[in-house]
């Protein structure tokens, strides 16, 4: 019995196949003009290489993972890697919150997926019209030394 608890103990840990992928935020506020940046990190905590693929169907941005060239890392067992996505519109877009679909796609079909929200700020002010009027109605000469009454 003693060997079966034991085996059954070690055996979560001989089966680590869960990946991690995680999201650091370099600048994420940007105007149209510039571009998001964020840190991947990528583990694989498998007892073998890997071969992931990052991709991102949003449309209107341009979401790239940098220094990685065509989009494909190589991780060996147990190793970690953190690279750059820069992302920035390529479409006219209102200012706002966006979030924008990162994926990592594992060589055997295991996919990760990640948000990556971005704020989005006019490039310029924005002129707003003055949303109260105020009309105040008093008399043409004031005694500063009696009070005045006015109504709007």
């Amino acid at each position: 019995i003693f060997f079966i608890a034991l085996v059954l103990l070690m055996l979560p840990a001989s089966f680590s196949l869960s990946d991690s992928f995680t999201a650091h935020i370099v600048d994420n506020e940007i105007n149209p003009t510039q571009q998001a940046l964020f840190e991947l990190t990528l583990t694989n905590n498998d007892e073998v290489a890997h071969t992931y693929t990052f991709y991102s169907l949003v449309q209107g941005w341009d979401v790239e993972p940098t220094p990685i060239k065509d989009k494909v890392i190589n991780l060996g067992r147990r190793e970690k890697k953190t690279i750059t996505i820069k992302a920035r519109p390529t479409a006219t877009y209102k200012p706002g919150i966006y979030s924008l679909p990162v994926s990592a796609r594992r060589d055997d079909n295991l996919q990760h997926d990640l948000l990556l929200k971005v704020y989005l700020s006019p490039e310029k002010p924005l002129d707003y019209l003055p949303a109260i009027k105020v009309t105040l109605d008093m008399p043409e000469k004031i005694n500063p030394q009696e009070n005045v009454s006015a109504s709007a």
